[in-house]
Parts: structure tokens; sequence; C-alpha cells
């Protein structure tokens, strides 16, 4: 049944709707708004509370910024390797990167406030805290589902239909 579906729509292959705002997601938008979320979120603590220059204050800013490169680096990865080589491999390592760069580093970092600071959410931080967690692990099943099923991606990565 599904080989039908291709071979009615062989055009639907390469970068482009859907697939092309993923890439450019991963790429560009997941690091970016993850740049202005990071800085906006410290920039707001140490406004509201006395924590500039305590020693667990910059042990938790530099673990914080150490999970956001690597959030972003992978996250980037992700998206090159989906732009550049179309095989099953790429949409194998997406699926994973935007789990690990998503959810995970993202309880990791809502983590690094508990562990390091021994107050774990200050003035609504962890309605915040959550809220980061929950939108992210929806954003990683919304790309899983889509990346799993859609048209586009199994011609671009020629992949088997019962993936």
């Amino acid at each position: 049944m599904y080989e039908a579906v291709r071979e009615r729509i062989p055009h639907l292959k390469g970068m482009g709707g859907w697939l092309a705002f993923l890439v450019v997601t991963l790429m560009v938008l997941w690091p970016l708004s993850g740049l202005i979320g990071i800085y906006e979120s410290f920039a707001q603590i140490e406004q509201t509370v006395d924590v500039a220059g305590t020693a667990a204050w910059q042990k938790y800013k530099v673990v914080n910024w150490l999970l956001f490169i690597v959030s972003a680096v992978v996250s980037f990865l992700a998206g090159y390797r989906l732009y550049k080589a179309h095989d099953k491999e790429s949409v194998h390592f997406a699926v994973y990167a935007i789990w690990f760069a998503g959810p995970v580093l993202s309880l990791a970092a809502s983590m690094t406030g508990l562990i390091l600071l021994n107050a774990p959410y200050v003035e609504g931080g962890l309605r915040q805290g959550l809220a980061n967690i929950v939108f992210s692990v929806v954003a990683a099943a919304l790309g899983t589902v889509y990346l799993k099923r859609s048209v586009r991606v199994k011609n671009t990565y020629n992949l088997p239909w019962y993936s």
C-alpha cells in the first residue's frame, strides 16, 4: 500500500516543506532560541535574587552554558546531516539528537539548579523549568513522528515504509 503512495508522489522528495523547516529549526532556530532563553533566564534570576558573584552561581552558569553548547552543537549537526547526507542513518541520528538536545539536556539543566544552588527554582522558575521540559518533549515527539511517517522523508532518505 505505502509503495503505491511513494509511486504516486515521487516528486515529493528533497529539501522542501516541513523537512526544510525542520532542518532550519535544528540548525538555526533551536540554537538561537536556546541562546536567547538562557541569557534572559540568567538576567532575570540575577535581577530578582542576589546570587551574582557567588561561587555556586558561577558554577551554575558555567554548567548551563556547557549544556547549551552541547545542545546547540548536537542540534546543528543533526540538521546539517539531514541536509547533506540523504541516508537512513541521518534520520536515525536526527531522532536521537532531537531527544538528546531537547528533553534530556533540558532535564539536566533543570537539575543543575537543584544540585548546585540547593534551591531548584525561585520566582516561578519551577513552572518555567517544567514548561521547558514539557515543550521539549512535545517538540521531540512531533519531530520524531514527522521523521518516521513523512512521505517526503521516506522518499528523500529512501526509507522503508514499515519503520
